[in-house]
Formats: structure tokens, C-alpha cells, sequence
């Protein structure tokens, strides 16, 4: 199947105007741009809104194989075209997002800030990654029949069940099956790996975020089968193995299209 066009995509976030709205976020005093802090021995990293200069990380990254083999979704090879494309739902979500914490809702669908940051000393930064956490879509091959109708639940439902990704919005921008339903996001460049940030990172947004503004109670994450590191990494930040599934996804055409078995976790709010 084609790829939709790529439409003109817009440079600029607007932020609400009132910081007791943004909470939790943090407004970086140079730029006033929201963000997320991860503590120590990370607090140089930092979740931002993604940022139209990304894109040319992003797509390096998308074609690396350090990065794209533990990952279901992204075309492949991996286009300057599909980034545009990606970058332009990422951030019209985040602003959405935005004007809903402007209209003072308590409670909101998503966190509007994903993309990963290394802060250097002088204040500059540099985009190392991602992370997404949006509603479990019902295509999923493991959704049970309480969750089928998750996607019409009101925000705020504490029984939504939530996943980290983004991967209902995959085949809608690219025009994938419903079996390629694992998110390009949730990585790191390979020379941040090993270095605790994920697990850091994944803490950060559930517990300063995910909990107190989404009201999020329950949380599924996979990884291939046999995918150990990524495994570790949620077990670290609480989830539990649930079972495997056979034959879960396809893999993008670019990579042979075969049939993928996954870990299936889930991390439930104590």
C-alpha cells in the first residue's frame, strides 16, 4: 500500500500560559519549553516536545540496525518522507495535548512531551530517543474482551488500558497492516544504550506523569521474543512477564515481512 503524501508540517508548539497548568512539567527559562526531568544519576536527560530539527536523528536512528531490529513498525529503509510524516502526528498530538491543559482539564489522553534529551553543561542539548504512552488499541492480538472498547472510554477512565508507543497511529500514517502494530518510538541512540536511561525514563513519565495527569492504572508493553535487554528494562521499572504470543506482528516489507513473536508485560499501579 502507498504512503500518504507528506503535508506541510508546522514549526512551533504553543504552550499553556499559566505554569500551574503545565505541572509537572518544568519550563526550561531560555526557551519556555516544557519538559520532564529524569533524576539522578540521570538528571542531565530530559523529555521535551519533539522538534522539527529531530527529524534528521530520528531517521538516522530509524536506519540503524542497532535500533530498528528490536522494533516492529518502521518502514524500512527508513525515509527523510516517513520522519516528516511521523513528526508531524507526533506533534500535532502534543499540541492537542497543550490546549487541553490551557482549558485546565485535570486529566489528559497522552503526554505531550516524548522525545529524549542529553542537556550538556552549556545548556545546549541533543536528541538521543524516544518515548510515547497512548491507549492500547483492540486490533492487538492479545486484547481480551474488557478491553475491546478501550479507545471509547472518557479520559480519565482509570480502566483504560494504556501501552507504551503510540501504536494505533501506525498504519494510519503509514498505511500498515494491523498486525504492524509496534511503534518506531520508545529507543535510544545506540550510544546511550546500557546506561540505565530507558528504564530511568520510563519511571520518570509513569510515575511524574502517566499517574497524577492520565490517571493511568495499567500499562502493556512487548518485545521480541528473546529480546532479553528490553525485557529487563520493563521488569526493572515493575512490569511482569504475562505470556508470549506466537505470530504476533509483521515485520515491514523492508525486512522480510515475517511473522514476529512477542513477550507480552504489563504493569499494573500499586
Amino acid at each position: 500500500m502507498p504512503r500518504p503524501p507528506v503535508e506541510p508540517m508546522s514549526t512551533t508548539i504553543s504552550f499553556p500560559t499559566d505554569n500551574l497548568k503545565l505541572s509537572p512539567l518544568l519550563i526550561n527559562p531560555r526557551s519556555g519549553e516544557p519538559y520532564l526531568q529524569l533524576p539522578a544519576p540521570h538528571e542531565n536527560i530530559i523529555i521535551t516536545p519533539f522538534r522539527p530539527e529531530d527529524v534528521d536523528s530520528m531517521v538516522k536512528f530509524m536506519n540503524d540496525e542497532r535500533v530498528y531490529s528490536f522494533l516492529g513498525g518502521p518502514p524500512f529503509p527508513y525515509t527523510h518522507e516517513d520522519g516528516v510524516r511521523w513528526s508531524k502526528s507526533v506533534m500535532e498530538r502534543s499540541q492537542s495535548l497543550f490546549r487541553c491543559m490551557e482549558d485546565g482539564n485535570q486529566f489528559l489522553d497522552g503526554c505531550p512531551v516524548s522525545s529524549i534529551r542529553e542537556v550538556f553543561e552549556d545548556g545546549s542539548d541533543v536528541y538521543i530517543g524516544d518515548i510515547t504512552i497512548g491507549r492500547e488499541t483492540p486490533e492487538r492480538t492479545w486484547i481480551g474482551p474488557e478491553d475491546v472498547d478501550n479507545l471509547k472510554k472518557p479520559v480519565g477512565d482509570p480502566t483504560i488500558l494504556y501501552t507504551v508507543g503510540g501504536m494505533s497511529q501506525l498504519f494510519r500514517f503509514f498505511g500498515l497492516k494491523k498486525r504492524n502494530l509496534i511503534s518506531l518510538q520508545d529507543y535510544l541512540a545506540p550510544t546511550h544504550h546500557r546506561r540505565g536511561i530507558m528504564s530511568t525514563a520510563l519511571r520518570t513519565i509513569i510515575d511524574e506523569w502517566a499517574i497524577p495527569r492520565m490517571n493511568c492504572q495499567r500499562i502493556t508493553a512487548t518485545a521480541f521474543v528473546g529480546n532479553v535487554a528490553s525485557v529487563g528494562v520493563f521488569k526493572k521499572v515493575g512490569f511482569e512477564h504475562v505470556r508470549d504470543v506466537s505470530d504476533a506482528m509483521n515485520l515491514p516489507s523492508g525486512r522480510g515481512g515475517h511473522l514476529m513473536s512477542v513477550h507480552l508485560l504489563e504493569w499494573v499501579c500499586k
